[in-house]
C-alpha cells in the first residue's frame, strides 16, 4: 500500500480491519501521507493484532506523539518486528 495519498478515515479503516485480522502477516504504509492521529489508531488496533509481523511506516507525518504510542504498542505486541 505504499505510495498511495490515504487520508485519515482511510488509516482508522485499515485500522479497523486489523484488529481482527488472522492472516496478514506484513504491511507496508511508506509513504502515505499518515498523520499522528492514524498513526495512533493502527496502533491501537496492533495492541489486539497479534498475526502482523512486519510493519514499515517510513516517510509518513509522525511526532513525538506518535513514538509514544508506538512505545506503548511494543509493550503489549510481542509479535510485531519494526
Amino acid at each position: 500500500l505504499s505510495g498511495n495519498d490515504f487520508d485519515s478515515n482511510s488509516i482508522e479503516l485499515i485500522s479497523e480491519k486489523l484488529k481482527i485480522n488472522k492472516t496478514l502477516k506484513e504491511l507496508e504504509l511508506n509513504e502515505v501521507s499518515m498523520t499522528t492521529d492514524g498513526f495512533i489508531a493502527l496502533c491501537e488496533a496492533l495492541k489486539v493484532n497479534q498475526t502482523l509481523d512486519k510493519i514499515s511506516v517510513s516517510n509518513n507525518y509522525l511526532t513525538s506523539n506518535s513514538l509514544k504510542s508506538f512505545s506503548e504498542l511494543l509493550k503489549t505486541n510481542t509479535t510485531l518486528q519494526v
